[in-house]
């Protein structure tokens, strides 16, 4: 996406489940890859399928030095029965020249996840 004439690459993730029953594994040496050509100026989102203190999600935000900006909000289950023992599965990563304005859980959708909406300020790491 282009911004106020700055370029923004968004990665949109959906990732299998992790071990027993997934092959999430196979992927994450593809993802890192991916995300270190578009890294620091980068927005990487989606369905990870991890919580982001794990291994998986600490090796793929360090490989584009992207931080969580979506925080530990809960999104799966969306079963409103859930309350707070939903896990953060989904989640928003940015590079280190933007910032997170805000941050809530959408409504339920249909989806079994609940959606993250994250409002992001620009800065130009172009410098």
């Amino acid at each position: 996406f282009s911004v106020a004439g700055i370029d923004v690459p968004v990665t949109a993730v959906h990732l299998d489940r992790p071990w027993p029953i997934g092959r999430q594994a196979v992927f994450i040496p593809q993802l890192t890859e991916a995300i270190a050509t578009v890294g620091r100026q980068g927005i990487v989102a989606g369905d990870f399928n991890s919580a982001p203190w794990t291994f998986t999600m600490r090796r793929v935000a360090a490989a584009g030095e992207l931080r969580l900006a979506s925080g530990p909000a809960g999104t799966w289950p969306a079963d409103g029965l859930a309350g707070i023992l939903r896990l953060p599965l989904d989640q928003v990563y940015i590079g280190p020249c933007m910032a997170r304005q805000s941050v809530r859980r959408g409504p339920e959708l249909g989806s079994d996840h609940l959606p993250v909406i994250t409002d992001i300020v620009l800065g130009d790491c172009r410098a």
